[in-house]
């Protein structure tokens, strides 16, 4: 307790994760020493606010053009508030639009991969609560290649020998 002998004492609470209560007496009298001379109790109820747990769930791998779930429904936030979700791809190629997604989850199917496409993508999904708390998650998807390459041959060639040797 700072100050505590003045008329504005102030503390810091600690921190202890949850919710609690502190209480304190207080004491004033008309002189520093005798005098008239009241008490009373002071309560001040702590309720601590936790950061909320991001929990994102995803394939490990999936075909082209297979189903993918981006799942953080099972996020939560310790203080039972609403949540807002944020979803982000922080790598790989090809790129997927999930940023203008808001819910829980997101959903897409997995595109062809072209040529220079490594298909192993990174998500992150970021929770915040109503206070500004927030967590983040990240989860990565490898799209396997499962289209038969395509090679092209150019028409019959004809080419006179020049030697013996062909």
């Amino acid at each position: 307790l700072a100050n505590a002998t003045t008329p504005t004492a102030t503390f810091t609470a600690p921190v202890t994760g949850g919710s609690y209560t502190l209480q304190f007496q207080l004491r004033i009298s008309d002189r520093p020493t005798g005098g008239l001379i009241s008490t009373a109790a002071v309560v001040v109820n702590v309720t601590g606010n936790l950061p909320p747990i991001a929990r994102l769930v995803c394939p490990a791998q999936v075909n082209e053009l297979g189903h993918v779930l981006l799942d953080g429904s099972t996020s939560s936030d310790p203080n039972g508030g609403p949540l807002t979700y944020q979803w982000t791809q922080l790598q790989g190629s090809p790129g997927i639009a999930v940023g203008g997604e808001a819910g829980n989850n997101v959903q897409f199917n997995a595109p062809l991969l072209t040529t220079g496409q490594d298909g192993l993508l990174e998500f992150q999904l970021k929770v915040t609560d109503t206070s500004g708390l927030f967590d983040l998650a990240t989860s990565m998807t490898l799209i396997n290649d499962v289209t038969a390459p395509v090679i092209t041959v150019p028409a019959n060639i004809i080419a006179e020998a020049t030697s013996a040797a062909g």
